[in-house]
């Protein structure tokens, strides 16, 4: 018998933290997803993972591989980001709860970021007579 379920899902906003290492500016930031897909994934899970470069790539939209497997204490979810314009975006690894021995499924998501160097950067633009000056500080 196939399963195949279409899924909706809006994820309450997340915090994110990128270090500044390889690379990348450091930065806070907060950000909320929404997206759609085909598969059978009935699963919760407290999650972490990398996004390749600075924070914002993040933004936008995403096509994304999801696995949920069981464990003896849970299951372990692995999601792989993809995005038109990287290629390879990045993963998660997540662990938690699931309804169904394993699951997987494809989606697409759109994702909004708000991030503390990016309000940082307009606070000083409003104050700022030459907007030159404001971009040149590396905010």
């Amino acid at each position: 018998m196939r399963c195949f379920t279409t899924e909706l899902r809006i994820r309450d906003p997340q915090v994110a933290y990128n270090p500044g290492v390889f690379g990348s500016q450091a930065n806070v930031a907060v950000f909320a997803s929404a997206g759609g897909g085909i598969g059978v994934n009935i699963s919760e899970d407290t999650f972490a993972g990398v996004i390749l470069g600075d924070i914002e790539n993040v933004a936008g939209v995403t096509g994304n591989v999801n696995v949920v497997i069981p464990t003896g204490l849970g299951s372990i979810s692995m999601t792989l980001l993809f995005s038109e314009e990287r290629g390879f975006s990045g993963a998660t690894l997540g662990f938690g709860p699931s309804r169904t021995k394993f699951g997987g499924s494809l989606t697409a998501s759109s994702t909004g970021i708000a991030t503390l160097r990016g309000a940082l950067k307009n606070f000083q633009r409003l104050f700022s007579s030459d907007q030159s000056a404001a971009d040149s500080c590396g905010l």
